[in-house]
């Protein structure tokens, strides 16, 4: 059997981190381009070496070919439904950018269409692929840290404080979003907290926004709560804390995170996490003596490795050599918590899952 072949469709701004991750899976190519804008097909096209005939401005022509295999849907999620639909009538493995779409409503179209054409269907959930949470998972599933007693998720940097000039801006339909945070990035946040701590129970949320560039959340906190334990998420696009060189440049965009998890044997830690920090990540475990045991001092928020392997986690599904991580169904569950927690913090009430 020779390679799967991939059609791409949207070579817009985040289209590199794909284009890179299918130049470098094995068992898979990219094979076909798709996108409306001729300027932005040409351009991907002459890097990644795809010829002219290759090149579709509309999905539908793209599916013609009974050459593709895959279909990576590299677009804002208003247009998931209309293109996962198309491609899982034309009978193709179907790769999709998060966020998954914008209501439950939607996403069950998508995940019950896939179904009925008996095609596989994965979401682009990355961040559990970071090397500090993979470093994590395996403590936790290794049981050093004993039975969880509680988790505190920290995600901050000076985004949505930056969102000043449109026109610098790389995804400027940002600024129009009436949910943000923790809708375009809170999907990794839950995606990631259920890959460390499982499934919770319930949610109570509390979003507002401070930036006045934005419409939508840029600041809040989230609770997750388990049967014998919570879960904390806080997280900011608008704080000035902890960033250098001066947080008012419009182009910067460097994200502080941590992570600590406190067990009965002892707590994780997980510090100078993020995109664009300068040092390393350190993952340690501090046992009941207060003894501070680093587990790892080389590893680092890494886009480009991460969507490189989530991507080889879905070709590997495909060959029935893994499981799919991050299928259709398990992202509908985790997209619920996202839209539950936008119910608590509108209504004021802790949300039952």
């Amino acid at each position: 059997m020779g390679k799967l072949r991939v059609g791409l469709v949207g070579a817009g701004y985040w289209s590199m981190y794909h284009l890179n991750a299918w130049s470098k899976v094995e068992d898979a190519e990219l094979y076909a381009l798709c996108d409306r804008s001729e300027e932005k097909l040409q351009t991907k096209a002459k890097e990644y070496f795809i010829p002219d005939e290759l090149l579709f401005r509309s999905i539908d022509d793209m599916l013609k070919s009974d050459e593709i295999d895959i279909v990576d849907i590299v677009t804002g999620p208003d247009s998931h439904v209309e293109l996962v639909t198309k491609a899982a009538k034309a009978k193709k493995a179907i790769l999709c950018q998060k966020p998954f779409a914008s209501s439950m409503d939607e996403i069950m179209q998508m995940v019950n269409a896939a179904e009925e054409a008996g095609v596989p269907l994965m979401v682009t959930e990355n961040w559990r692929y970071n090397a500090p949470f993979q470093v994590a998972k395996k403590v936790l599933d290794e049981g050093i840290v004993g039975d969880i007693i509680g988790g505190r998720y920290f995600h901050a940097n000076n985004f949505s404080l930056n969102m000043v000039d449109r026109s610098r801006m790389i995804q400027p339909y940002f600024k129009d979003m009436k949910r943000l945070l923790f809708y375009e990035l809170g999907t990794h946040l839950y995606d990631t907290s259920v890959y460390l701590f499982g499934m919770p129970k319930r949610v109570t949320a509390v979003f507002n926004r401070i930036s006045p560039h934005v419409i939508g959340d840029d600041n809040g906190t989230v609770i997750l709560g388990y049967d014998d334990y919570n879960v904390t998420i806080d997280a900011s696009w608008a704080t000035r804390r902890a960033f250098s060189p001066a947080a008012n440049e419009t182009d910067q965009n460097i994200q502080d995170e941590s992570v600590y998890i406190d067990g009965t044997k002892g707590s994780l830690l997980l510090e100078h996490m993020g995109n664009g920090r300068p040092d390393n990540a350190i993952v340690a475990f501090v046992d009941t003596n207060g003894k501070r045991h680093i587990l790892s001092d080389d590893v680092q928020y890494n886009r480009w490795d991460a969507i490189q392997m989530v991507t080889q986690n879905f070709v590997n599904g495909m060959l029935k050599k893994d499981s799919f991580a991050t299928d259709g169904k398990f992202c509908a569950s985790v997209m619920n918590i996202l839209f539950k927690a936008y119910e608590s913090s509108e209504t004021g009430k802790t949300v039952e899952i």
